[in-house]
C-alpha cells in the first residue's frame, strides 16, 4: 500500500502559526506531508511549535517571522519563501492581532478601541489576502 499524503511538499504558511488555532492547522498541514511554516510576530512561540510538530510528526516544519499588519513583514516573508523552495503553494490567514487593551471586560471597551482591534484585524487579513495573491497571480 502507497503512502499517499494529502499535502505531500505543499509548502503551506500559517498566519498566527504559534497560536491556539494556528498550532493545529500548523500539525494538521505537516501530518498531511506539507511543509508547515509557522509564521508568527512572537519568533519564539512559533519555534516552540516547530519543535513540537518536528517530534511528532518528523515532518518539515519551518518557524517564522511574520507581522501581518506590516506590508513590508509580509512581501520578506513571500519573497524569503520563494527563493528558498522556488514557490508557496497555500496561506492560512489565521493570525488574531491584539491592541494593549486587549482582554478588557466588554463593558470597559471603548469605542476607539473597538475600532482599532477590527481596523488591525481586517487591516491584517486584507494585506495577507492581497500580497499572496499578488504572488499566486505571477
Amino acid at each position: 500500500m502507497m503512502d499517499y499524503k494529502l499535502l505531500n511538499k505543499k509548502v503551506i504558511v500559517i498566519t498566527g502559526g504559534a497560536g491556539l488555532i494556528g498550532r493545529q492547522f500548523s500539525s494538521a498541514v505537516a501530518e498531511h506531508g506539507g511543509v508547515a511554516v509557522v509564521a508568527d510576530r512572537d519568533i519564539t512561540a512559533a519555534r516552540r511549535v516547530k519543535e513540537e510538530i518536528i517530534a511528532q510528526y518528523a515532518s518539515h516544519v519551518e518557524a517564522e517571522v511574520l507581522d501581518i499588519t506590516d506590508k513590508t513583514s509580509i512581501t520578506d516573508l513571500i519573497q524569503m519563501l520563494h527563493e528558498r523552495h522556488g514557490r508557496i503553494d497555500a496561506v492560512i490567514n489565521n493570525a488574531y492581532p491584539r491592541n494593549q487593551n486587549y482582554g478588557k471586560k466588554f463593558e470597559d471597551v471603548t469605542y476607539e478601541d473597538f475600532c482599532d482591534n477590527l481596523n488591525t484585524h481586517l487591516g491584517g487579513y486584507f494585506l495577507i489576502a492581497q500580497q499572496f495573491a499578488n504572488y499566486f497571480k505571477e
